[in-house]
């Protein structure tokens, strides 16, 4: 290639590299994701003597948080069953899972 010149030479290589990328759908079509949100959250039982820190004043902290991690599957511990109904009531979309060791 002794007859181009520098510019022709870097207009030549330049389509040359866009001939060689991937064009068309495919490239801008998203894969489906295989990534899986898990969280685990301990709630505290409801009826515990927490003062400050009782279920009426942390539940709507509890429902922001877990809005804000947007997990794919949570998993909850020491929730009561009138905790349990509280969250699948404000987290639209929740499906209930398996009753663990739930208490009344």
């Amino acid at each position: 290639m002794f007859w181009l010149n520098r510019v022709g030479y870097e207009a030549l290589l330049c389509l040359a590299i866009c001939f060689a990328l991937p064009t068309g759908p495919e490239v801008y079509a998203q894969k489906p994701s295989t990534d899986v949100r898990v969280v685990s959250f301990n709630i505290r039982y409801g009826t515990a003597a927490d003062g400050e820190n009782h279920w009426d004043r942390r539940r709507s902290f509890l429902i922001e948080t877990i809005q804000s991690l947007m997990p794919d599957l949570l998993g909850t511990q020491e929730t009561l069953s009138f905790q349990r109904d509280f969250l699948a009531d404000k987290l639209s979309g929740v499906k209930k899972g398996k009753k663990g060791q739930a208490q009344q």
